[in-house]
C-alpha cells in the first residue's frame, strides 16, 4: 500500500494538517483511498458517518499502555483484542518509516494507520473500505494532543504517569466510534479544562501547562 506524509510537530511549534490523499505523491499515482469498490452511495455514506473500531497505544515490545475498543462484534473477548493487538504489532514494529510519517497498512479486513514515537506505538483502525484520510486525521489529532499533555516528552514511563490524561483524551477523540474532534489543541485543552474542573487527582502542574499550551496553539490557528 501507499503510504501518506503525515509530519509530526510536538514542541508546539506548530500543529500540522493532514493532506488530502495518502498517495505516494508521484504523478499518476491513485490516491489510496479510491481503491475502494463501493458505489458512490456508500462512499458517501462511509465519510458522512466515519467508525473507528479501535485506537491503540503499544510499547515498543508491543504491551498496552492505552487501548480503546468501540467494537464488541469484531473482538469478543479480551483474548480477541489481545491477538488483535500481537498481529498489528508484529506486522509493523519495523517500520522505520512510520517515525517520521503516518503509514497504512491492511491486516485482514481492517486498514490500520500507524506512527511511532520513542518507545510508543499509535495505531487507529478502522474496516478496509473506511477512509484512509480520515483515520489518519483522528490519529493525527490525538497523536499531538498526547504530545501538548506530555509537554513533548511522549514515551512509555510518562505516558504511564500521565495515564488519565491520555484516557480523556481518547474520550475527546472519539465517542462510540464516531470521531468528535481531531485538533489536536481543542483536545488538549478540552481534557486539561475537564480535568481540572472534575478535581480528577491529575498534576496540577501538568495540567496548568497543558491547558496554556493548547490555548496558544489555538490562537496561533486563528491568527493564521
Amino acid at each position: 500500500l501507499s503510504r501518506g506524509s503525515f509530519p509530526s510537530v510536538l514542541n508546539g511549534s506548530s500543529i500540522p494538517k493532514p493532506k488530502t490523499t495518502l498517495g505516494s505523491g508521484k504523478e499518476g499515482d491513485q490516491p489510496l483511498f479510491f481503491r475502494s469498490q463501493n458505489s458512490p452511495q456508500e462512499n458517501e455514506k462511509m465519510q458522512a458517518c466515519p467508525q473507528v473500531k479501535n485506537i491503540l497505544v503499544l510499547d515498543s515490545e508491543g504491551k498496552r499502555v492505552a487501548v480503546k475498543y468501540y467494537s464488541d462484534e469484531d473482538w469478543p473477548t479480551n483474548g480477541a483484542k489481545e491477538a488483535f493487538e500481537k498481529t498489528v504489532f508484529s506486522k509493523t514494529h519495523k517500520t522505520n518509516n512510520a517515525r517520521a510519517e503516518v503509514e497504512v497498512t491492511m491486516i485482514g479486513s481492517y486498514v490500520i494507520v500507524y506512527k511511532f514515537v520513542d518507545d510508543l506505538h499509535f495505531f487507529v483502525t478502522g474496516d478496509e473500505d473506511q477512509n484512509e484520510v480520515i483515520l489518519a486525521s483522528v490519529l493525527q489529532g490525538f497523536f499531538e494532543a498526547v504530545g501538548i499533555l506530555l509537554r513533548g516528552n511522549v514515551e512509555k514511563r510518562e505516558a504511564l504517569e500521565n495515564l488519565d490524561l491520555i484516557l480523556l483524551c481518547l474520550d475527546e477523540t472519539i465517542d462510540g466510534g464516531v470521531p468528535l474532534e481531531t485538533d489536536p489543541a481543542v483536545l488538549a485543552s478540552k481534557v486539561a479544562s475537564h480535568s481540572m474542573d472534575s478535581g480528577a487527582p491529575l498534576s496540577e502542574q501538568t495540567l496548568a501547562q497543558a491547558l496554556a499550551t493548547a490555548r496558544e496553539h489555538i490562537t496561533k490557528s486563528l491568527l493564521k
